[in-house]
């Protein structure tokens, strides 16, 4: 059964414990930049109930403290088209009184794509290339891609030490700096609340026998060492701020304490969800 990205309002919650007094007055603006966490992909609604799971968190933290929200995320922002809408001016971020921001998780996954498209095209014992696409049409239906996927999923141990994952890290390092201090050249008193990245595969499995089996093992272990590098990234980039005003929230370690899988990577047999954020295959 497809599982849902539950809410982290808890998490940010406990950061917004930080916030001075004046700065959780009803009526503040609250602004939330990112990805498809922040969206609530594969959320349902919960228009009216801010305690009810499955609303999107940004939703429950502004019902919850009295904000006036401004969700300018957007399923598949990656830190690069998040930087060019902050210094083009497509977001304006001057009356927020807080903002919150997840990122790099799509970066990191097209990453992920990136490494294995490559990888098997660049094997000479492979005779036809792939493209995004057509990977992508192979994991909605792996019974019938068989051959396919098992090469493909060859090169998934060597994703984390990559060019594709270690160029894509460098600039979620350097893209998130650049968000953060574009922020702060125009708004200099809001509340910044960075998170970082849950592990999305955490929780996979595969039945016995079944084609996936062995790769989970590598797949887990591979891509949680990308996330901890990334997590690694985005804390360094709000260390560099200097800004007692801009905090990273830990999303990865309340995911990694949960007891079931919180989020959208499962393997039902016939279908291979490696979106845990936006790329619906």
């Amino acid at each position: 059964m497809k599982r849902r990205v539950l809410s982290i309002c808890l998490v940010l919650a406990l950061c917004l414990t930080l916030l001075p007094a004046t700065a959780l007055a009803v009526g503040s603006t609250y602004l939330a930049l990112g990805d498809s966490i922040t969206t609530g992909y594969a959320l349902p609604e919960a228009e009216g109930n801010p305690q009810t799971v499955g609303a999107p968190f940004a939703k429950l933290v502004a019902d919850t403290l009295g904000y006036t929200l401004e969700n300018k995320a957007i399923d598949g922002e990656t830190s690069t088209s998040l930087l060019t809408k902050l210094t083009e001016g497509d977001i304006s971020v001057s009356g927020a009184d807080l903002i919150t921001i997840t990122i790099g998780g799509n970066d990191l996954m097209g990453a992920f794509y990136n490494h294995l498209i490559t990888s098997y095209n660049d094997d000479p014992n492979n005779d036809d290339d792939i493209t995004l696409s057509g990977l992508m049409a192979a994991l909605k239906d792996p019974n019938s891609n068989i051959t396919l996927l098992q090469s493909v999923f060859t090169y998934v141990g060597g994703f984390s030490t990559s060019p594709a994952a270690l160029e894509a890290l460098e600039q979620v390092d350097s893209n998130l700096q650049d968000i953060l201090e574009a922020i702060r050249s125009n708004n200099a008193q809001a509340r910044i609340l960075v998170a970082t990245q849950y592990d999305p595969y955490k929780w996979m499995t595969a039945p016995e026998n079944d084609f996936l089996e062995g790769h989970v093992a590598t797949l887990k272990g591979t891509f949680t060492a990308g996330v901890l590098t990334l997590n690694e990234k985005i804390t360094a980039a709000v260390a560099q701020m200097s800004d007692a005003n801009i905090s990273v929230v830990d999303v990865y370690a309340a995911f990694d304490g949960s007891e079931e899988n919180l989020c959208n990577a499962y393997y039902g047999g016939t279908t291979i969800n490696f979106s845990p954020l936006s790329y619906d295959v």
